[in-house]
């Protein structure tokens, strides 16, 4: 093999793995929409979902990795607020101790509205890096039926 043919065959595989990685990027979108979608017809009570997804700062020493935190379901918000709205100007763990919220781990075991959860934060998992890639890193994820809102969170 020359040299000419061994980079030929280099442009071919990264150009190979550029289109895969677009169109896993491509795929993952579609597959979290429609995830999304089902969600809230399986929980019609849930009027937002939303979680903060970030890289820590520091974590004891040991190396710090992107990760996806709990997610919370919120199903209203105090009179005279809009769900989204209320979702958006408090963070996950405020809603989560407010009547307005709950978390996997307020549902019963084995109940079906659990498995729903828990179906749907594995998908969460599996997908971590597309969700960075389209979110970002440092930033509250807010997910309703007719939007998705970004907002940068600040985890000190």
């Amino acid at each position: 093999m020359d040299l000419t043919t061994f980079n030929t065959t280099i442009d071919e595989f990264t150009s190979s793995v550029r289109k895969l990685e677009e169109d896993l990027k491509v795929r993952a979108s579609n597959l979290f929409k429609e995830a999304v979608k089902e969600l809230f017809v399986f929980l019609p009570d849930v009027k937002a979902v939303t979680w903060t997804q970030y890289t820590p700062y520091f974590n004891d020493g040991d190396e710090c990795f992107f990760r996806l935190n709990e997610v919370v379901y919120v199903t209203g918000a105090p009179e005279g607020e809009e769900v989204v709205d209320y979702a958006a100007s408090n963070s996950p763990y405020e809603l989560e101790d407010s009547d307005c919220a709950f978390t996997e781990y307020d549902l019963e075991k084995g109940s079906e509205k659990r498995e729903i959860v828990k179906s749907f934060e594995k998908l969460l998992s599996s997908m971590e890096n597309q969700l960075k890639a389209t979110f970002g890193d440092h930033v509250q994820v807010i997910v309703s039926p007719d939007k998705v809102i970004v907002n940068e969170y600040d985890h000190d």
